[in-house]
């Protein structure tokens, strides 16, 4: 089973924060945020872009990064991975998504307009940014 956290800028300290995601409610207000343990204290992490909010998959990528949804990646395809007939395709970047329909994270568009979900026995999966930061990245692959 996979560890169920999430990450979320913070705009006061300007940061990622790692941890649990809540909604709370203080009188009449409610605020969306990320409760980390740090050294052994919770803290919260007010959230202001909800949409900077992503969920983690519960894979690694080829360094040993956490993979989260939002995540830009560059993935490459392997046929017949370890065997002498091993075919590895060209990279292709995109963007790490979630799909409420299948309850499941995918590779959202990808240059074949395809919806990949994972298979990670059957490709390299690296981090190389997020949709917040390198958008650019995914402009690039147009």
């Amino acid at each position: 089973m996979r560890e169920i956290k999430f990450r979320a800028w913070d705009d006061e300290h300007e940061q990622w924060v790692y941890g649990w995601y809540t909604k709370l409610t203080e009188g009449i207000r409610r605020f969306d945020a990320i409760i980390s343990d740090v050294n052994g204290e919770l803290i919260r992490f007010y959230i202001h872009d909800l949409k900077t909010i992503g969920e983690y998959t519960g894979l690694h990528d080829v360094n040993g990064k956490e993979i989260y949804e939002g995540d830009i990646a560059r993935i490459i395809y392997i046929d017949y991975p370890g065997s002498t007939s091993e075919v590895r395709h060209p990279p292709i970047i995109s963007d790490v998504a979630y799909h409420d329909f299948t309850a499941s994270f995918s590779f959202g568009e990808c240059k074949d307009g395809d919806a990949t979900h994972f298979n990670h026995r059957h490709m390299e999966i690296e981090v190389i940014g997020n949709i917040h930061e390198h958008g650019n990245l995914l402009e690039a692959k147009a």
